[in-house]
Formats: C-alpha cells, structure tokens, sequence
C-alpha cells in the first residue's frame, strides 16, 4: 500500500509538472503573439475613437486560448474559478471590499485636479471619453462584458495556475503579482498610464479572488469600479 502510495504521488507530481509545462508554453507563446500585435494595434489605436474596438479583439483571443487550457487540463473548471461554490459570500465581500477603493478613486481624482495644472477647474465627477451618452452608455455595455472576460484571462488563465503550480511558501501572493503584472501590460497599447493604473487594481482583485476562488465576486468587484473609476469619475489617461 505505502508502495503504491509513493507511485501515485509521483505520477500526480509528473502529471502536474507537465501540466506547469505545457501552462509555460502557452504564456511564452501568447506573450510574443501579443508584442506582435502590440506594433501592429498602437497605430490602430489612434485612428479609432474608442480603444475598446482594439482591446475586445485581444480578450477575445485570449479567452479563447483560455478555452483551450482549460479543456486540456487534467484539473476541473471548478479549479480555475468556474464554480458557483461560496458566490454568495464572494459576492458579499466584492460588495463590501469595493467601496473603500471607489472611495480611494475620488480621493486620488480630487488630488489630480487641485495638483495638476492641466487639470485645474476640472469636476471631480464627469462622464469620460465622449459628450455623447449614446457613446457612453454603449461604451459602458462593452466594459461591463469585457470586464468579466478580463477577470477569466487574469484569474483563471493566470493567477489560478500559478497558484496551482508554484510551490514557494508565499506561492499566493506571487500568483498574484505575477499574474496582475502580465495581465497590466495587455493595456499597453492604450497607455502606458493606464497600464500603470490597472497594476494596484488588479493586486486587489487577485487577492479578492484568492480569499474566494469564483470569478463570481471579483468579476462584480471589477464591473462595478471600472464603471464607476472610468465613466463616473473619469479616470484621465484612457481615451
């Protein structure tokens, strides 16, 4: 019995390792992709009015090779987020989590516009991108249904398989870092203001994500700041 034991551990352990391996290839392989898209999409990016028209292409090509990782997987779907399992208490938490950072937003706004010359005079709350509420409320639709794939590329695809495969004792705040800072430089060909911008916020949603593993909660959390941070507040340096 100790026997079989042992030989059952060590094929998990090889299956897991060729699962890390293959989880590699395709990080490697997606991250150049991207930088070749990246040249190719930043010229885009100043012809079209709103940069979702560049951005949802991308998440579209990433959720669907997140598709393919997680068919492919020897874990369940359940171990990448995709579970119901605790929504309710997840969702608690995005709700309760999220309003000291909405609050954090209006106080780093009311520092901009009372620091920042370029800023001066400007309403702490504003609608952003476009005067034309057409343009908004579309714009908003297309955040509030790409917000959720983001939280799929970045959690699922990312964080949840670091946490999975990394085996240092502080394995979940480096699958937090690791997968937020991946994830922070797909919105490069935005700017690299809100590349930076996104960073902290992602830090918070991997560890919202990490306290409960369903993208149930953190994909709430991020549709209701990143509406709230870019077309309540208007956060400069998305156009």
């Amino acid at each position: 019995e100790m026997t079989v034991q042992v030989l059952r551990a060590k094929l998990d352990e090889a299956e897991t390792r060729a699962e890390m391996g293959k989880f590699l290839t395709r990080v490697l392989t997606g991250t150049c992709l991207y930088m070749f898209a990246l040249s190719a999409t930043m010229p885009l990016s100043a012809l079209v009015e709103d940069t979702a028209m560049v951005t949802v292409p991308i998440l579209i090509a990433f959720a669907i090779a997140l598709y393919v990782n997680i068919k492919t997987s020897i874990f369940p779907a359940s171990a990448y987020g995709f579970t119901l399992n605790g929504w309710r208490p997840a969702v608690r938490e995005a709700v309760v989590f999220s309003v000291p950072v909405a609050a954090v937003i209006v106080l780093f706004k009311f520092i901009l516009v009372h620091t920042v010359p370029d800023m001066m005079g400007a309403p702490v709350f504003e609608l952003s991108r476009s005067e034309d509420s057409v343009t908004v409320v579309v714009s908003a639709i297309a955040y509030a249904v790409s917000a959720p794939v983001q939280e799929m590329v970045a959690r699922s695809g990312m964080q949840s398989s670091f946490m999975m495969f990394l085996t240092s004792r502080h394995k979940v705040w480096w699958s937090i870092f690791l997968s937020t800072f991946l994830f922070s430089s797909i919105h490069l060909h935005v700017s690299v203001i809100l590349a930076v911008l996104v960073f902290p916020f992602g830090l918070f949603w991997g560890w919202l994500y990490a306290r409960r593993p369903t993208l149930v909660g953190v994909s709430l959390s991020h549709v209701a700041i990143g509406l709230f941070a870019l077309y309540v507040v208007g956060i400069p340096g998305y156009q």
